[in-house]
């Protein structure tokens, strides 16, 4: 009984909720919807930040960076082999030396020994040589042999006058006009066979032919490339030999004056010899290193004690108060960088500034970034190699110029300007990027030139310009 009375109140129950809401949905419909409260539109205005122009005479400056190198700098190679010997100065990094102070040495006893064993050959390849050219003896000796030909023509004389009277007067003057030290004449024609006869049996054809062998063997080399017929000069190189000294400094040789000299000196090899002399006294001063300027050691791979081979690298060397430093320059800068103008240097590192100086421009252009290389000469005891610097450089003055933010320009360099409320791109003359602003012609004085980037500027977008 009680589960029906329960459904019939539910049922009820529902159908009153549908019907209120039926109604409550009516009501709602017939309501009218508010009207909207009209409004007028006002377009969109474009406000343009303006300069005005005006044309003077810019001063500029260029920046730069780049890393300092020595002016003077060396890498020290051996040239021969040996120990390394101590020295009162190590040679260590971050030692100093004067110039021709010395900082190496490498054992030479060796090459010192071989040095003045070719000295002494050289000395005795000289005496050698005296001997084949001092003709002193031979001299006398032809003398002697003319003064006793001369004897035997003056003994017989009495028996050619008796016997052979035709032709005696004719050996009478060729014994009178007879010279010792000059070359012999041929004897006089015998004008018959019992005349040669009776001059051969006494010896003088003989005689005669003996003192020409003689007479050749001394004049033969006379006319040997020199030409010269004077007598050798042996003293000169007797003298030589004697102040010859295998310690010291080989002297220069004489130089052959006569045909005689030049022919024994040339087949005794005795320039080939003072040369290589020469060249070994030259090779055993590398056994030495001497600082070839005022300097520092920046590198040292060596020890005393060690052995050293040639073409071995030594260390490093350098002025440590004159620098170069390298910096690229793009192409368009370049121009106001001249050999002589003053650079202002700053390090981020070190405090304090240095005034350098533009030593000269590279010619090599870098395809890829379009730059050329500077570089500028600085000195000062505070820098060291490989510091990086910052520099500046004051350009000549750019007349009829104006400087604006580089921003304002647009892909094609060009430049808005506002002409009747209006922008208006303008074609510029670029000079130089100058930092942030860029030093531009073109521009007359007066114009509007617009200072602020607009969005979605374009040509003859309308503008409200505000000073």
């Amino acid at each position: 009984m009680s589960n029906k009375i329960f459904r019939k109140g539910s049922i009820i129950l529902g159908l009153l909720l549908l019907i209120g809401g039926v109604f409550i949905s009516n009501k709602i419909g017939s309501r009218k919807a508010p009207q909207k409260k009209q409004t007028n539109v006002q377009p969109d205005i474009n406000y343009a930040q303006t300069i005005t122009a005006e044309n003077d005479a810019i001063q500029s400056q260029v920046g730069i960076n780049g890393m300092l190198t020595a002016k003077r700098k060396i890498e020290i190679y051996a040239d021969v082999s040996g120990t390394l010997r101590p020295t009162e100065k190590d040679f260590r990094e971050g030692v100093y030396y004067d110039e021709g102070e010395i900082m190496m040495m490498i054992d030479d006893e060796e090459a010192r020994f071989n040095l003045e064993a070719q000295k002494s050959q050289l000395k005795a390849a000289v005496t050698a040589f005296i001997d084949d050219i001092n003709d002193t003896q031979q001299r006398l000796n032809l003398q002697a042999q003319k003064s006793r030909l001369k004897g035997v023509i003056l003994s017989i004389l009495y028996d050619l006058e008796s016997d052979f009277p035709d032709n005696y007067l004719t050996w009478k003057s060729y014994v009178d006009a007879f010279d010792l030290n000059g070359n012999i004449r041929a004897l006089p024609k015998a004008r018959t066979d019992r005349e040669q006869f009776f001059v051969d049996a006494r010896g003088i054809t003989d005689q005669y032919l003996t003192i020409k062998s003689l007479e050749e063997n001394l004049t033969k080399y006379d006319d040997y490339n020199t030409g010269n017929y004077g007598v050798t000069d042996v003293q000169k190189w007797k003298n030589y030999v004697n102040d010859f000294d295998v310690k010291k400094s080989i002297k220069e040789l004489p130089s052959p004056t006569s045909g005689r000299e030049q022919f024994f000196y040339a087949s005794r090899n005795l320039e080939n010899q003072y040369l290589n002399i020469k060249s070994r006294e030259k090779n055993l001063s590398k056994y030495i290193i001497f600082a070839p300027f005022n300097g520092v050691v920046t590198q040292s791979t060596i020890n005393p004690g060690a052995l050293v081979r040639v073409g071995q690298k030594l260390g490093e060397f350098i002025n440590p108060y004159t620098y170069e430093l390298t910096a690229t320059v793009p192409l368009e800068e370049v121009n106001f960088f001249k050999p002589g103008n003053k650079v202002r240097l700053t390090s981020d590192a070190v405090a304090g500034e240095w005034l350098g100086k533009v030593a000269r421009v590279g010619k090599s252009i870098d395809a890829t970034t379009q730059t050329q290389k500077v570089f500028i000469r600085v000195s000062s005891s505070k820098l060291n190699e490989g510091m990086f610097l910052n520099g500046f450089v004051a350009t000549e003055k750019i007349e009829n110029a104006i400087s604006i933010p580089r921003k304002l320009l647009t892909e094609n360099r060009e430049l808005y300007i506002i002409e009747n409320n209006k922008l208006s791109l303008k074609q510029i003359e670029l000079v130089k990027f100058d930092g942030n602003n860029a030093i531009i012609k073109g521009i007359a004085n007066g114009t509007k030139v617009l200072a602020a980037p607009i969005l979605g500027a374009h040509n003859g977008m309308v503008v409200q310009m505000i000073e």
